[in-house]
């Protein structure tokens, strides 16, 4: 059936998929079990009929997006090229845009509040913020699992912003909150509840992140670098670093999902994990079987050595 109503389309999606990003929308969300995939997207469309919170969840760049996709500064080919992946993936994630094989647009439910989106964003507001989620979500993609208090300490010095209007900026911000998950924990040698904040991407590794710290202790500072957690927002991994990016180019090369494998990097550097058993899946993918990749695992070490862990 052709239709551009998500309403529509949505039982094409998994219902894992689409509670993941329902709960990371809608913050009185209600159990798996308890809800469809149909409730979930009115659920998510009655937090978007509010048009401030389309422009609170996206950046700079994906509301230009959403303004070329609107208006006819874009052709289609254009708008699905290599140069806005990032743009697709993220608004898709977030059931603002989707798109097929040869279009892409946004779903009827919502294409008004969009419309009226665009219109009123402040664009000096949004770069702003766009600044500071660049580095607080980047820096917390590197720590995994922190206190809360800690991103603020080190996002102030680096924005340049007190610690209380960074506070309440990242509890109330919908792009910081899509990202990260805030929650309570008792930590030892403190008589009440952390507010601690892990990388949404991590949650079920919580408990390795808590463990890992107690084993390794005290690492080496990583290097407060705005730039490289602006790169690590979009792109996940620093590719500015020429051994990371090396490493990645040869692996695109390769014929088989590697998408899974650097989802899967991200773990391994971050609980500084043993890499034979990485190493071992990349060998018994059949399509590979073929491949000397030796050269390979040379330079993901090379690679990995330099990521944040």
């Amino acid at each position: 059936m052709n239709t551009d109503k998500m309403v529509d389309l949505i039982n094409g999606y998994k219902k894992e998929y689409v509670y993941e990003q329902y709960t990371r929308i809608v913050y009185d969300y209600k159990k798996y079990d308890n809800i469809t995939k149909k409730k979930m997207i009115q659920e998510i469309y009655k937090v978007y009929s509010d048009y401030n919170n389309i422009i609170d969840i996206c950046t700079t760049r994906e509301l230009k997006y959403l303004k070329k996709l609107l208006s006819n500064n874009g052709n289609m080919k254009d708008l699905l090229g290599d140069k806005y992946k990032w743009e697709r993936r993220s608004l898709s994630d977030k059931f603002i845009a989707c798109w097929d094989f040869d279009r892409v647009f946004i779903p009827l439910e919502i294409k008004d509040i969009v419309k009226e989106a665009i219109k009123k964003v402040d664009w000096d507001i949004a770069k702003r913020n766009d600044r500071i989620n660049e580095i607080v979500v980047g820096f917390c993609k590197v720590q995994g699992v922190t206190m809360f208090g800690f991103i603020c300490s080190v996002g102030s010095i680096l924005l340049g912003i007190d610690e209380e209007t960074l506070w309440n900026f990242m509890l109330n911000n919908r792009l910081f909150n899509y990202y990260v998950f805030l929650y309570d924990e008792h930590l030892d040698n403190w008589d009440k509840p952390m507010l601690m904040a892990v990388y949404q991407d991590y949650y079920s590794y919580k408990d390795e992140f808590k463990e890992g710290r107690v084993k390794y202790k005290v690492g080496k500072m990583m290097n407060l670098d705005t730039d490289m957690f602006k790169t690590i927002f979009y792109n996940d991994f620093d590719i500015r670093n020429k051994k990371i990016k090396k490493f990645i180019d040869e692996l695109m090369e390769l014929p088989f999902f590697w998408r899974d494998v650097l989802e899967e990097m991200k773990v391994y550097t971050l609980l500084n994990l043993d890499r034979d058993s990485l190493k071992k899946a990349i060998r018994e993918v059949p399509v590979l079987r073929d491949y000397d990749l030796d050269y390979l695992f040379k330079d993901m070490d090379l690679a990995m050595d330099e990521m944040p862990s």
